[in-house]
């Protein structure tokens, strides 16, 4: 038996199998040295804590979900159990986004082995510490300067480590399981780099994969909802990997094709296991996309890909039927006690009680009404009747929730167009200039809402997308379709198109921040301008340019903007309007340098420099809303700070200037 043992070993040493692993998740060291350095960044951005009055939902129902399970019977986060999104199903308290909360318990369980051995605090800033050297030696080995990066890394590494351990404080154990679902957030956030990464690397060339990246993360709001315990990373980075897997699909020297494509099929399967509105708005995408350009032998993989897709739906079909007793119901379809009024504030309570704090309460994919009785039988076997009567009505379920979805799923399309056709101030509200939203502030009187293009400028350079797809390149005849390329970007084109329609009807919302349900849509614009822009030239040309600009406009101008802000004594209101109008601006030269670009290469320089302006613009709103302005933010203090204790002398610090 010993022998067999050491031989297995051997075996396993000799198979390389880490190194598989390693590419099969990353793709490279490029893509390993993204995902190390998203995880030091989000780091930095992340206070453990509740800042949105749904995470109370979520919260309560991971700790249910951590002692076995589903019903929430305890309150260890809110007031009480009557939040927003919280379901009851015959008296009993479900909560939602079970996949994302499925998906926290193993950060939740290494937690708390941590926590046996060591102090938590010390033990996480040493994980960080080991996190910065670990991306140190990754760079040393892609740029050949081992020992240069690895004494480097390892000096920074201990004096981080020895400075976190200085000033640390003891992490609360009620913090625990909020942490846990935090931490796999981040951990979602860099993964979603390294998708990005690994698509437009794959469609494009490595060094736009390498922007892309480091786009997503940095230059979009994606790295600062990493950290906060909502959905919209989660559907980020699913969303980013069914497009991969669809692409990947598309390209014949593809091992396993038919896998492959039932991969794209099976990260919806999962989405919907978190958000089934969304997953809906992919799948539809992917069938669209797959009848338009799919040759007629392609569908001989049509049962690996049901397959894939049915079998990945199966924890949503189980979770469906242990709370609504319905495998079709998911919980957003059950009775709920956050109902959205006319204004679209949230009342926590149906009959009559207090508004809720605006904070982002509102589901405006319409997961909040209550379509279906809450009594649990649906779908159940009737008492004394046979087998026969059971398939029947589970039949019968199965076409009302389809129909019931298709016609939810519809209204939502046609509303999003009336909205587009009607009230464009909406769409401008939304996308372009935010400022204070009248109608939507009922419980607020700053103006911290920024649009899409105000939270994340770099969009800016979308302008010369329709130049590049004009381009003979991107010839979309039903040749060119079917090849990888034009297939997914058609792919990617609808469920951009369809996700702004079911949610534009209902934004803006005040005090979100950043226009957060949306935020899928940053990453898909940063895939389409790293992939089909003259930035992705300019990035290419004048790589070191970007990386230096970057820098020096995060530790200089973002030491001049915090004095501007400071000196000013400016009100949370007019310090994120401040960010705005600079967003907008940067936003502007960025279009115009792209948009020049897509004519001359002479003006590559110039969409560089412009590119470095607008990502840094957002890497210091980012520090700043955890730091600066971390205090005013955190509306629902539960006794939590930020994650990296030298972070939290930093906000100290600005917080007494």
């Amino acid at each position: 038996m010993t022998t067999t043992r050491s031989e297995m070993r051997r075996r396993v040493a000799e198979s390389d199998l880490p190194r598989r692993a390693g590419r099969l998740v990353f793709g490279d060291r490029r893509g390993l040295a993204l995902f190390l350095g998203s995880l030091c960044y989000i780091a930095l951005l992340t206070r453990v804590g509740v800042f949105i009055t749904d995470t109370y939902t979520t919260a309560n129902a991971f700790v249910a979900l951590t002692e076995g399970r589903l019903a929430v019977t305890e309150v260890v986060y809110g007031p009480s159990l009557d939040t927003p999104g919280m379901s009851v199903v015959d008296g009993t308290h479900y909560g939602r986004n079970y996949g994302q909360l499925v998906l926290s318990l193993p950060m939740y369980w290494l937690l708390r082995g941590l926590d046996l051995v060591a102090d938590l605090r010390i033990a996480l800033a040493g994980a960080w510490s080991l996190v910065v050297l670990a991306l140190g030696l990754v760079l040393g080995r892609i740029y050949e300067r081992r020992q240069a990066f690895a004494i480097g890394a390892s000096a920074l590494a201990l004096v981080l480590f020895v400075a976190n351990v200085t000033v640390a404080t003891p992490i609360p154990d009620r913090l625990v399981p909020l942490l846990a679902m935090q931490l796999t957030g981040v951990l979602a956030g860099a993964m979603t780099a390294v998708v990005a990464y690994r698509l437009v690397g794959w469609l494009a060339s490595p060094h736009a994969g390498v922007l892309a990246g480091v786009l997503v993360v940095a230059a979009t709001p994606v790295g600062f909802w990493s950290p906060i315990p909502k959905r919209h990373v989660f559907s980020t980075l699913l969303i980013l990997l069914a497009l991969f897997a669809f692409a990947r699909s598309r390209d014949p020297e593809t091992p396993r094709r038919a896998l492959v494509h039932g991969g794209a099929y099976a990260a919806t399967g999962v989405l919907a296991w978190i958000h089934a509105p969304e997953a809906l708005v992919v799948f539809v995408a992917l069938v669209l996309t797959d009848l338009v350009t799919s040759p007629p032998s392609r569908y001989r993989a049509l049962p690996a890909v049901i397959g894939a897709f049915l079998l990945s739906l199966f924890p949503f079909f189980v979770t469906n039927l242990l709370i609504a007793g319905h495998p079709f119901v998911p919980p957003r379809l059950l009775s709920v006690f956050d109902v959205t009024g006319p204004d679209g504030s949230a009342i926590v309570d149906p009959s009559g009680g207090t508004d809720a704090p605006s904070g982002g309460t509102d589901d405006p994919s319409g997961g909040g009404g209550s379509g279906s009785d809450s009594s649990g039988t649906d779908g159940t076997e009737p008492s004394g009747r046979g087998p026969l009567f059971g398939l029947i009505g589970a039949l019968g379920g199965l076409y009302d929730a389809i129909a019931t979805a298709t016609g939810t799923f519809v209204s939502l399309l046609v509303g999003g167009v009336e909205t587009a056709r009607t009230r464009t101030d909406q769409l401008v509200q939304t996308f372009v200039r935010s400022g204070y939203v009248f109608n939507r502030a009922a419980a607020s009187d700053e103006a911290i809402n920024l649009s899409v293009l105000e939270s994340a400028p770099v969009l800016g350079a979308l302008v010369s997308v329709p130049l590049a797809v004009l381009d003979r390149r991107f010839n979309l005849s039903v040749h060119r379709l079917r090849q990888p390329g034009p297939a997914t970007l058609l792919a990617l084109t609808l469920t951009a198109v369809v996700f702004t329609l079911v949610y534009v009807d209902r934004l803006p919302l005040h005090a979100q921040l950043t226009v957060r349900y949306l935020l899928p849509l940053y990453a898909l614009g940063v895939i389409a301008l790293a992939w089909v822009t003259p930035v992705r030239r300019a990035f290419e040309t004048y790589t070191a340019t970007f990386w230096w600009v970057t820098a020096g406009s995060v530790l200089l101008g973002g030491q001049l903007l915090l004095a501007v802000v400071v000196g000013s004594d400016l009100a949370l209101g007019e310090a994120f309007q401040l960010h705005a109008l600079l967003g907008l601006g940067l936003a502007a030269v960025l279009a115009a340098s792209t948009a020049t670009a897509a004519i001359s290469e002479r003006f590559d320089r110039a969409v560089a420099v412009s590119l470095a302006l607008t990502t840094a613009a957002s890497v210091v709103f980012s520090l700043f809303a955890v730091t600066a302005y971390g205090g005013a933010l955190g509306k629902y203090n539960t006794g939590g700070s930020q994650l990296l204790p030298i972070v939290r002398v930093l906000a100290d610090l600005i917080s007494i200037v």
